[in-house]
């Protein structure tokens, strides 16, 4: 109906008048890295996608949308520069093993950022998603002393022998929290 109001009478197209509201902590994300990727996510011009329409339609069940429920659950995940040491690393995990490998998976004993993280299934688990219209208690994740971190350090592609080429790296130690 809105888009047939647009073309025959001239209506205006609410669509291009959505804006979104977005909540965030301001004590743990307020720092630049979060704020450049909401400028950069207010600046493109994407489509809603599929795991949200029922979201956004309003008939669909919240916890659909909640990271762990996704069916593209990544396994591992590339923190990039988030971390500026090994030691920044186990200090932002304090309730897990964290174990350095190499490519080969053989132990680490000497690795440096950028990291590649494989998530322990008791993390994925462990979700403060609301399960259907009931809230959920919010509990803290399940360890298993056998679950643990396995962290893979890797050199990045070069991007080029100019120094503008070379991108920023991070030098703010992020909090648990944060990460």
């Amino acid at each position: 109906m809105d888009v047939t109001d647009v073309s025959d009478r001239g209506a205006m197209d609410a669509y291009g008048s959505f804006n979104i509201l977005m909540r965030r902590k301001p004590k743990e994300n307020n720092f630049k890295a979060i704020l450049e990727s909401i400028r950069d996510l207010m600046n493109e011009t994407c489509i809603v996608p599929d795991w949200l329409h029922n979201i956004f339609l309003g008939y669909g069940n919240p916890s659909a949308a909640q990271w762990t429920n996704m069916p593209d659950l990544l396994e591992v995940v590339d923190f990039k520069d988030t971390f500026l040491n090994a030691d920044h690393l186990r200090e932002s995990f304090p309730d897990f093993k964290v174990c350095f490998v190499k490519a080969d998976h053989k132990e680490d004993l000497n690795p440096l950022p950028p990291f590649r993280i494989t998530l322990p299934k008791a993390m994925k688990n462990s979700t403060h998603a609301l399960s259907g219209d009931l809230k959920s208690k919010i509990i803290s994740p399940i360890h298993n002393s056998e679950e643990k971190i396995v962290v893979e350090a890797y050199i990045p592609p070069d991007p080029g022998p100019y120094p503008q080429d070379q991108p920023k790296r991070n030098s703010v130690r992020f909090t648990p929290t944060q990460v």
